[in-house]
């Protein structure tokens, strides 16, 4: 007969599985080595505690009750615009995608051996595709412009009155993105959120010519 643990784990996500712990009729994870969860290996089963009191639990449940707590927890924290509602997590693939957004998952916890690589390896994907709708929404706000890929997976804008520049390397560790602006008007960087555009003066400066061009 498996135990728990094995039952258990067969139903995590790939890298939670080496994250999660089973020791002395308790379940523990890496994210948050301070809260515990007992488990029956007789009666294979789980306790929580949810809606106020404790409730058994079968290993299906089980498993994506810990998902869900791994990015209620952990993984949401940790995101720009956590609040925002915009993120939308599977509990049973354990993936998280931006909501409405038309692209696939960002994070997914089935493609990591380990914990920690799959979150770092989100947060770098969460910057991408912060870019890509960055530059889509741009595309239809724009006049005349050029959208180029570089190698190195930047994107640049351009227009005759400017360029803006986007790097994955100018990420930050919350999903958002440093763009640098470079118009008449303005030379700089602007933070941009997740599921965020542009600013409404960039567009303007990037489709209007300055007075000193006038």
């Amino acid at each position: 007969m498996r135990s728990a643990e094995e039952r258990i784990k067969g139903h995590l996500p790939r890298a939670l599985r080496s994250a999660v712990q089973f020791s002395n009729g308790q379940v523990t994870c890496d994210w948050d080595e301070r809260t515990a969860w007992r488990y029956e290996d007789t009666f294979g089963c789980m306790t929580i505690w949810l809606g106020g009191h404790e409730q058994d639990v079968t290993d299906v449940a089980a498993a994506m009750y810990l998902t869900e707590r791994a990015f209620t927890d952990d993984i949401l924290p940790s995101l720009d615009r956590a609040l925002d509602g915009i993120y939308k997590f599977n509990v049973r693939k354990g993936t998280v995608r931006l909501r409405d957004s038309g692209m696939g998952p960002f994070l997914d916890l089935r493609n990591y051996d380990y914990y920690n690589d799959a979150v770092d390896a989100g947060i770098s994907a969460l910057a991408d595709q912060t870019i890509r709708l960055i530059a889509a929404d741009a595309a239809k706000r724009l006049g005349p412009y050029v959208i180029e890929r570089t190698g190195n997976g930047a994107t640049i804008i351009t227009t005759t009155q400017g360029t803006v520049c986007m790097s994955p390397d100018a990420a930050n560790e919350d999903g958002s993105v440093q763009v640098t602006v470079d118009t008449p008007r303005q030379h700089g960087v602007e933070r941009i959120a997740p599921g965020g555009a542009l600013p409404r003066y960039v567009i303007w400066d990037l489709n209007n010519p300055s007075e000193e061009n006038n």
